[in-house]
């Protein structure tokens, strides 16, 4: 029972996201949102979110779609070290307003 126990603590805790972790999606997933409203006139709702492992990269990409269309998917890839969009992926037909 107390093996039990113990390998649910672990692999629980193995799910938790740390505090850094969770400050860098929150900021980077705001970052998005602003980039597509600017930069495409497009309101976006995020539903997945990965971070890279930092060795290979400082980044987290959201993956979610248009506000209201739930087919019409969108990902953002950000660089938490700097704020920067790295990628984007927009519907066909979403196009640049400025």
């Amino acid at each position: 029972m107390l093996l039990i126990a113990m390998v649910m603590l672990v692999l629980g805790g193995c799910s938790s996201i740390s505090d850094q972790d969770q400050e860098r999606v929150r900021t980077t997933q705001e970052t998005a949102v602003k980039y597509l409203a600017k930069k495409y006139g497009i309101e976006t709702e995020f539903t997945y979110y990965k971070i890279s492992p930092p060795d290979f990269a400082h980044t987290v990409g959201h993956t979610g779609h248009i506000k209201g269309q739930e087919e019409e998917e969108v990902f953002v890839l950000v660089n938490y070290d700097n704020m920067q969009i790295e990628s984007v992926s927009v519907p066909e037909g979403v196009k640049e307003i400025e």
